[in-house]
């Protein structure tokens, strides 16, 4: 078996014509390798003190902890001077010493591999992991990270001045740099407040192969990760993430930096889930908040691709999976952004409606306008099993005459559908004005509901699509449902039911189209029919759940 790299390819030259420097996690790998000059290793046994071993650290330095071992936080990564050996690598790092026993990299750690990690822990509100501020190069590997107090803020906190509590950066200098966790576990407990997993507001981070749980809180929203300080770029690869409030958001409260959105955001071949368990009527019911799976609030340059998303449902709020809203939280960042984002080869299950778009802009909080989303090649599944709750729409898009409109909107080659007679609307639309101007909507094979594409104040179907869009291109779909076909621009097909589509097996996930389906007709001008390019969305995501490397057959 080999790495499936032709999937990755596409992501690494994105990255590059961003100019930016995400690839950054390949040269932690080799950190923990022996260089030019063979690392110092430190031993860290139970009752050692972990804070007094990183101040004695240099950079080059392995911190070898017990497995088994017990270690109180805070720990506080110290800000080392600048590496300027030569032979040595520049990270310190903190890892297991049966680094052996775990799965190899490329391969998601699970709980049962915690027997083979020490544990660092807060026994308080505070963090278990914490930094000063420009700490950099700090790379752990193989810990389990938790809390044993019944409420704690976060587990790892990045961007907060030690020395005075919860006091932000105020300056990128300040941020903490290149911090990578690899093959890590980091939860909760099943009956604590945990707001969040990581806070991570630094430069470059990274957080690989990892697993995150139990996060969640009574009264507030909890994030297994989340980011508002910090400027990136942010890679995120091959994790179990498991929050009941956002599982990952970008954003969610003013930065403390000028001009700073966080950007260059990689999110790869993730599982995001929220047990059942956390749902109303379950006969294990834990109330917490529940809302949204992934959400950017403030993000500038972000991939999201190859990710499995399940479990969304209307409680804290209406069951939407994604949320691309930029929200000057606060009132203290006008220049909040959610621009240049891809969202792609990824699949969505049992969740209520897709995702929302829309900038905020009530009196004194305004933002920049969205713009450059582009929507391609996802696959969404049982949608809409609440029949009576939440918003039951595949898009939800924001918008009234007060405000600017999102702008450049590619929505190309996706499938989603809803759970037969539960859906509402395929696009449920802003209250007045325009809110897209430069929509493409091609390709796709999308479930109507009762509405289709709806807006307030306009009949659903065309004349609604005239009224809340600018410049658009609507064609070659395939929509299923009794909308009526007059209703529709011509170039669209639409049929009663999902029989009609000719997919050849959806019962066992297999949407690509029969010959004779009636999408066959509709190639358009890139020659290919509508729905999902099956073959390249499993090779996205085959592995994910279980969290093991994209491979193929050897040659």
């Amino acid at each position: 078996m080999k790495y499936h790299f032709s999937i990755y390819l596409p992501c690494i030259i994105t990255f590059l014509i961003l100019g930016t420097v995400i690839d950054f996690a390949p040269e932690v790998v080799e950190a923990a390798e022996p260089t030019q000059e063979t690392p110092r290793v430190i031993e860290v046994k139970e009752g050692d003190d972990l804070n007094a071993a990183l101040k004695k650290a240099q950079l080059g330095d392995q911190i070898v902890l017990d497995a088994g071992a017990r270690f109180p936080g805070p720990i506080v990564l110290p800000n080392k001077p600048a590496f300027e050996g030569q032979g040595r690598s520049p990270w310190i790092t903190i890892r297991t010493s049966k680094l052996s026993d775990l799965p190899s990299v490329g391969n998601r750690v699970a709980p049962e591999h915690a027997e083979s990690m020490p544990t660092i822990y807060t026994d308080t509100s505070y963090p278990a992991i914490t930094s000063e501020f420009r700490a950099h190069h700090y790379h752990f590997i193989g810990i389990e990270i938790t809390t044993t107090s019944e409420k704690s803020y976060d587990l790892v906190r990045f961007g907060f001045d030690t020395m005075r509590g919860r006091a932000h950066a105020t300056s990128i200098d300040q941020l903490p740099d290149k911090i990578v966790f690899e093959r890590c576990y980091l939860h909760g407990s099943r009956t604590g407040d945990l707001r969040t997993g990581i806070t991570m507001n630094t430069k470059a981070f990274a957080i690989f192969d990892s697993y995150i749980s139990e996060v969640h809180e009574r009264g507030a929203e909890a994030q297994a990760l989340v980011g508002f300080n910090g400027i990136g770029p942010f890679k995120i690869v091959n994790n179990f993430l498991e929050a009941a409030g956002e599982n990952v958001m970008f954003g969610g409260a003013d930065p403390k930096i000028d001009q700073l959105v966080p950007s260059d955001i990689l999110i790869e071949r993730n599982y995001f889930f929220k047990p059942l368990r956390w749902k109303k009527g379950h006969p294990d019911y834990e109330q917490w908040v529940v809302k949204n799976i992934l959400e950017f609030k403030s993000a500038r340059r972000a991939v999201v691709r190859g990710n499995l998303f399940e479990n969304c449902w209307p409680a804290g709020q209406s069951g939407k999976a994604i949320l691309f809203t930029a929200r000057n939280q606060n009132g203290g960042a006008p220049w909040t952004a959610v621009e240049d984002i891809t969202f792609e080869n990824n699949v969505l299950r049992n969740i209520n409606g897709f995702i929302q778009i829309g900038s905020g802009g009530r009196e004194g909080h305004s933002t920049k306008p969205l713009k450059n989303i582009f929507i391609r090649n996802n696959l969404m599944l049982n949608v809409a099993e609440n029949n009576s709750k939440g918003i039951r729409s595949f898009f939800e898009i924001d918008g009234n005459a007060d405000r600017p409109p999102t702008t450049n909107v590619k929505i190309l080659h996706n499938v989603g559908l809803f759970v037969p007679g539960h859906g509402k609307s395929l696009m449920t639309l802003g209250s007045s004005g325009k809110v897209i101007d430069g929509l493409v909507f091609e390709k796709n094979i999308f479930s109507c509901g009762q509405f289709g594409v709806s807006g307030s104040g306009s009949t659903p179907g065309i004349q609604t699509i005239n009224q809340y869009f600018r410049n658009w291109t609507f064609r070659d779909n395939i929509l299923v449902g009794t909308v009526g076909q007059k209703k529709y621009p011509p170039d669209n097909t639409i049929v009663p039911g999902v029989t009609e589509v000719g997919f050849v097996d959806p019962a066992q996930g297999d949407f690509r189209l029969q010959n004779t389906s009636p999408g066959r007709k509709l190639l358009g001008t890139d020659n290919s029919p509508p729905g999902v390019d099956l073959e390249l969305l499993q090779a996205w995501t085959a592995g994910v759940a279980e969290g093991r490397p994209p491979v193929v057959a050897d040659e």
